[in-house]
């Protein structure tokens, strides 16, 4: 079953742009068009003393901060276009699964304990949050020095005083909510039951249909 649940998957028609890898968090299409921007704005980029720099306002810098945010965003994309072809995959995969009581079983009941893809999802999610978090506190501490040239995406280019413990986010995380749990583990529940209940019948017939005692064999 794992074979050929892998083998549909695989030719389902969900295909990856550059090649990605599922141990990767980010896609290569996604490493690469970062790594091929950054390289042609350096390229671009004169070298300025830095009282020219500061008397013009980083207006090199600035721009460069800009088109930097640009490609983070577009290699985001990327990366979340590459995990939800991961992810689809794993739909279709998991679906011809099913057809087996005990892979229905371990799905449901991964799904209700919180583990498995549930576990994995909801801490893609709450590590997407903390990112977004810790990104907007380390922008207000940097808004609160005036010396700073605030280029969010220049780590030379920001406060040089220290972040301190107040206020700091601290990453925890939380277990799947019930919701979570039920969206995914609704359809092994539902599949599970006709497959428990087929294989219950079938039991029984067989062994309505079998000599346990042993009268038959005696007889003959």
């Amino acid at each position: 079953m794992p074979q050929t649940s892998y083998l549909i998957a695989m030719q389902a028609g969900i295909e990856p742009e550059g090649g990605d890898d599922p141990g990767r968090f980010w896609t290569d299409a996604a490493w690469e068009l970062r790594r091929e921007t950054v390289n042609a704005l350096l390229r671009d980029m004169e070298p300025r003393d830095p009282a020219v720099a500061a008397a013009d306002g980083y207006a090199q810098k600035q721009r460069l901060s800009r088109q930097l945010a640009t490609l983070s965003k577009e290699a985001e994309r990327l990366n979340d276009a590459g995990l939800k072809r991961q992810l689809a995959r794993y739909r279709v995969s998991r679906a011809v699964n099913l057809v087996s009581p005990g892979y229905a079983y371990q799905y449901a009941t991964e799904a209700l304990m919180g583990a498995g893809i549930v576990k994995r999802q909801s801490f893609y999610r709450q590590a997407q949050d903390y990112r977004q978090e810790v990104a907007q506190f380390v922008r207000e501490r940097d808004a609160l020095d005036p010396g700073s040239p605030h280029l969010s995406q220049l780590v030379a280019y920001l406060s040089k005083a220290p972040i301190g413990e107040p206020g700091l986010p601290r990453f925890a995380e939380q277990p799947p909510s019930w919701s979570e749990r039920m969206q995914w583990g609704s359809v092994p529940l539902v599949v599970l039951v006709p497959e428990a209940v087929l294989a219950c019948l079938f039991a029984v017939w067989a062994v309505n249909r079998t000599d346990v005692t042993g009268y038959a064999m005696a007889e003959s």
